[in-house]
């Protein structure tokens, strides 16, 4: 299941970054001006799930080690 979350929250993340990103260049956006909304989305879009996923995982992989 996590692993079905994580792929779904990063290619949400993903699309959004590009599609962002790519709005910032082409269109000369004010980068400063939307980076909290930005890293909002993407905290909306799963990266902080990710981010536990992850952090839940290296725990287990580690506990293995001892």
């Amino acid at each position: 299941a996590d692993t079905n979350t994580m792929a779904m929250n990063q290619r949400n993340i993903n699309n959004y970054v590009q599609q962002t990103i790519t709005s910032w260049i082409t269109e000369g956006k004010d980068i400063d001006k939307e980076w909290d909304a930005y890293v909002e989305q993407t905290k909306k879009l799963g990266l902080d799930e990710n981010m536990r996923i992850r952090i839940k995982a290296y725990e287990d992989y580690k506990a293995t080690l001892f």
